[in-house]
């Protein structure tokens, strides 16, 4: 809770923790020891705890900022985030279960257009297969007309799909297939397969298939080791209509799972691309910042490097699901993290996120020795740790 005289934050323990009786006691030092210039000077409006899976206590701040706590206590884990959004202030909050897990909504306000509206906005799921069903936009909206089919796993000459009635495909209509790999074994695994196909012909319940060179598809071939239970198709179009809130407004664009360039959406709503698309992302860009504290190295030639002059040379970074990012010594000296074979697979497959650690330079530059990470791409970024090489100057 907040206390009325700082404001911090301290938690309750509870004394005995084998019964429902027993008394509580304030825990000792408060959770916001390290975070007290979050705090200072402002008054907490609202706030709200999401349990599963992050473990996050949201606090609403009067001047419009949203803060964040990731609290593991059995972990002894106490970290706090600030979030600002485009064109807005954080109003309310209020976790809301939705099982297995909670969702996290806002009250927004926001200006857009010089008009000023009140939105109710929520966190996207994180835990995607898919790099094309990230969310890293605000007030976004998706667009996906996917439709599950099926397929008979015969020898025949044509790939037919079978779908729903009254489905929308047209013949020369494009789409993209995802589905599962079925192993040896009978194993179906978890990562999904695109393959951009095209309407050759049309029937009431189903259409045959031919490939963007004008092939028909061989039926027999096409989908050997595949797992039909898991195809799906998603239309693909040229233009698509989002929610008027967002006309006149420059956004951010994840493009089959690819970042595309920011552009303004048009009167009513609608964005017109270059080229065809089937999974589509649309919102407000983010700004994504994370600096390291000062470093300090006990034990070595030095008591303590804190308050000597440092400069960081190189950082290595263990990440999980993700690209983008920007590094250097300070916020105006930034460069691209340089990413090996991102280049994506024809007719516009989604790049492929990293996991695992990688190596990369900084600008050198005396000073305290920090590092600054930015991610400014409407890409993934999930940073686990950072260890740094930097010298001290004596």
């Amino acid at each position: 809770y907040i206390t009325a005289e700082g404001p911090s934050v301290v938690e309750l323990i509870k004394s005995d923790l084998t019964t429902d009786r027993g008394s509580f006691k304030q825990g000792d030092p408060p959770l916001s020891t390290l975070a007290n210039h979050l705090l200072e000077g402002r008054t907490i409006l609202e706030s709200a705890r999401g349990n599963a899976p992050d473990n996050v206590l949201w606090w609403t701040r009067d001047d419009g900022v949203l803060l964040g706590m990731t609290y593991v206590a059995a972990a002894e884990v106490v970290g706090w985030h600030r979030h600002d959004t485009l064109m807005g202030d954080f109003e309310s909050v209020a976790n809301i279960p939705s099982l297995p897990r909670t969702d996290t909504y806002f009250s927004i306000k926001r200006n857009l257009n010089n008009v000023t509206k009140r939105h109710f906005e929520r966190f996207d799921q994180r835990d995607f297969i898919d790099v094309e069903d990230a969310v890293f936009l605000d007030s976004s909206t998706k667009f996906d007309d996917a439709h599950p089919v099926s397929t008979k796993q015969e020898k025949t000459i044509n790939l037919e799909f079978f779908i729903a009635a009254g489905h929308p495909f047209l013949v020369g209509d494009e789409f993209d297939v995802t589905h599962r790999i079925r192993t040896a074994e009978g194993i179906t695994n978890g990562l999904f397969h695109r393959r951009r196909l095209a309407v050759h012909s049309v029937g009431a319940d189903s259409f045959v298939v031919r490939d963007l060179d004008n092939v028909i598809v061989n039926g027999a071939l096409a989908f050997d080791e595949v797992d039909t239970r898991t195809l799906v198709i998603h239309r693909c179009v040229t233009s698509i209509e989002v929610s008027p809130h967002l006309a006149g407004v420059k956004v951010g664009l994840l493009l089959d799972g690819n970042e595309g360039v920011d552009q303004v959406v048009g009167r009513g709503g609608t964005l017109t691309f270059a080229s065809k698309h089937s999974r589509i992302v649309v919102g407000l860009p983010i700004e994504a910042d994370l600096e390291t504290l000062p470093p300090d190295a006990p034990g070595g030639p030095f008591e303590s490097t804190q308050g000597m002059q440092m400069r960081a040379h190189s950082a290595v970074l263990t990440i999980n699901n993700t690209l983008g990012l920007k590094i250097g010594p300070r916020p105006d000296a930034l460069q691209d993290i340089r990413w090996a074979k991102t280049i994506p697979l024809k007719y516009g497959s989604a790049l492929e996120l990293r996991s695992g650690r990688i190596h990369t330079n900084v600008s050198p530059e005396w000073g305290e020795g920090k590092i600054f990470l930015r991610q400014s791409s409407h890409l993934p970024a999930h940073i686990l740790s950072i260890r740094t090489q930097f010298e001290v100057d004596e």
